[in-house]
């Protein structure tokens, strides 16, 4: 069990890691919907924009109990083909 939950939290880590230099690059490379795509605030994207890859790694470390991302659905983004398509199966 320890070392299931071991394995998880190295995974949520580095799952927080990609999550953090993808809003990062779509911040920087001047996508102004950026912070609004990744569901943050101003403030927050300005603050990504700004951290350093040895701040990263130390954030994402850091917070590995949970994700930082959360899973939104509309109608459009396309989930709910996503439900339609399970839903045949």
């Amino acid at each position: 069990m320890l070392k299931e939950n071991t394995s998880m939290l190295r995974e949520i880590s580095e799952f927080n890691r990609s999550y953090l230099l993808l809003a990062q690059r779509a911040l920087r490379e001047g996508d102004i919907k950026g912070g609004q795509l990744f569901g943050m605030s101003d403030e927050t994207a300005v603050l990504i924009s700004q951290l350093t890859a040895v701040q990263i790694e130390n954030f994402s470390i850091a917070v590995t109990s949970f994700a930082k991302c959360a899973i939104r659905s509309s109608r459009s983004d396309g989930a709910d083909l996503l439900v339609e398509d399970d839903a045949r199966k």
